[in-house]
């Protein structure tokens, strides 16, 4: 090969090979578009309490540092649900936006931002706190526009995003054994007492006539089933108060399997259990069971109010005691015959 030739070969491959190398490794220039501060700074630990409006609904939890826990704020010792509330503050802390669609909105009506559809509050350790206002969807249906208060830019955020905060307000994370009343379309159909883990006394109603019968025992059947009538308005008077319990609050969040701990609280499977069947007819006519369980403990030393476990939950929580009382009769002697 000649000799000049290869040497401009040469030279003119590594001038290639310089180039490449500069454009491969030039560091990419940032954009000068100021980014406005949002929840990426903010780790969840350094959260104290969440506040959330939304369509004039709105709800705030606080959470407790004894017992690592989020609770509403407006309920006495209330828990977020865990499953509910599962990386709900990780969710809060980095709400990334989709893009910045102007540093300065020009106008807030047309944006929803007058009148937002939600407001999310943090409030910070430090004592500070940062209120997002989140707008109208956009155009395509899939973010909305949003705006830190006190801050000029506009900007989008997933849809789903707001959806998901949104509905902690609408559907609140209560813990399972939080109760207020029978399912929506629900009707009671047995009553069991349980006592020394053994059923001691039953009631069921007949599901056509609704008519309640004093069970035999050991049930042969669910309902279970009897042939003295027994007094259904007394029943179903006493159901409807099992259905809606007077928790005084959490006593006691995640009790392990402690025999020792039950028999503190008296609720070891020795203790009165009471057993509720709801049954609901479906849309597509099939008959959906449910149930709502308790079993009511001591009583807990000077305050007006018996410790209790409910839904089978395996948190120990505090009810009224004249409540409470009113329900343990059930296990009397006497027998609610007609």
């Amino acid at each position: 090969m000649n000799i000049r030739f290869l040497s401009v070969f040469i030279i003119a491959a590594s001038i290639s090979i310089m180039l490449f190398t500069f454009f491969m490794t030039e560091p990419e220039k940032k954009s000068s578009e100021p980014t406005p501060p949002f929840f990426y700074t903010i780790s969840p630990k350094d959260m104290n309490k969440i506040h959330i409006k939304t369509n004039n609904l709105e709800n705030s939890w606080y959470f407790d540092d004894e017992l690592n826990r989020w609770f509403f704020e407006n309920l006495n010792k209330i828990p977020t649900d865990l499953y509910r509330w599962g990386g709900i503050t990780q969710l809060l802390s980095g709400p990334k936006t989709q893009r910045v669609i102007s540093q300065q909105i020009d106008d807030p009506i047309k944006y929803g931002l007058d009148d937002p559809k939600t407001e999310i509050k943090l409030y910070i350790n430090d004592g500070t706190y940062i209120k997002l206002l989140i707008g109208n969807l956009t155009p395509d249906q899939e973010k909305n526009y949003a705006q830190i208060e006190g801050y000029p830019q506009l900007v989008v955020v997933d849809a789903l995003w707001d959806s998901v905060l949104s509905r902690l307000v609408e559907d609140p994370p209560y813990p399972d054994w939080y109760i207020s009343g029978i399912v929506e379309g629900g009707k009671p159909t047995e009553l069991l007492l349980f006592k020394d883990n053994e059923v001691i006394r039953g009631y069921g109603a007949n599901r056509e006539s609704g008519i309640w019968f004093v069970c035999e025992i050991p049930p042969a059947s669910e309902p279970c089933r009897g042939n003295e009538l027994a007094n259904g308005d007394v029943l179903l008077e006493k159901i409807d108060k099992i259905a809606n319990p007077e928790i005084v609050g959490a006593h006691y969040l995640d009790i392990v399997q402690d025999e020792n701990l039950h028999k503190i609280f008296g609720t070891t499977v020795a203790d009165p259990y009471i057993y509720v069947r709801i049954e609901r007819l479906t849309e597509k006519d099939f008959t959906e069971v449910t149930a709502i369980t308790m079993t009511i403990g001591n009583e807990v030393e000077g305050e007006n109010s018996r410790y209790a476990m409910i839904m089978e939950t395996l948190d120990v929580v505090k009810v009224n005691k004249e409540w409470a009382d009113s329900i343990l009769t059930l296990f009397d002697d006497e027998v609610l015959y007609k």
